[in-house]
């Protein structure tokens, strides 16, 4: 007759245990670093526009402005042709950009809400036609920025992922 011995479950369940709060906290950097790399991203499809004393606008390239343009924040002209993306006027919308509320929803599960703050976000992501609560009426176009900014960083966020879980598993 044989016999079979098993030694070291105690062990083995340590380190499963271990490897477990390790994999959550990289779950939990991954979601962290993800949605600033998102954020950026998002920010980055905001052009700025540049007006002239005369009135007319033109978006902000990498020469900036000319002598005797400021800024666009009070533009309030028909939007340039053409253009998808969404111009920062104030800056609010853009700045409000974030990470915000990262939360476990599970082990080894984590979330956060990361987008802009500011109330009118979603309606110029997702444009808007209608009336609003104060009885304004829209027909805006949509300028979409998180949608873009999140495919942007879809291949830094992969390898942030597989960095992430790299670590924990060392």
């Amino acid at each position: 007759m044989s016999s079979v011995i098993v030694s070291g479950v105690k062990e083995v369940n340590v380190s499963i245990d271990h490897l477990i709060v390790k994999m959550s906290e990289a779950a939990r950097n991954t979601v962290v670093k993800g949605g600033a790399i998102v954020a950026k991203a998002a920010k980055e499809e905001f052009t700025e526009l540049a007006v002239t004393k005369g009135g007319e606008a033109r978006i902000v390239g990498g020469d900036g402005r000319f002598r005797g343009e400021r800024s666009g924040a009070k533009y309030r002209g028909p939007n340039i042709s053409g253009m998808s993306r969404p111009h920062a006027r104030t800056g609010k919308l853009r700045t409000s950009i974030g990470v915000h509320e990262v939360s476990q929803v599970g082990p080894g599960r984590w979330m956060s809400k990361t987008g802009p703050t500011m109330a009118y976000g979603r309606r110029v992501e997702m444009g808007f036609t209608g009336s609003d609560s104060k009885g304004r009426h829209y027909n805006q176009s949509p300028y979409p920025y998180m949608s873009p900014g999140f495919e942007k960083a879809r291949p830094e966020l992969e390898a942030l992922y597989a960095e992430e879980c790299r670590k924990a598993m060392a």
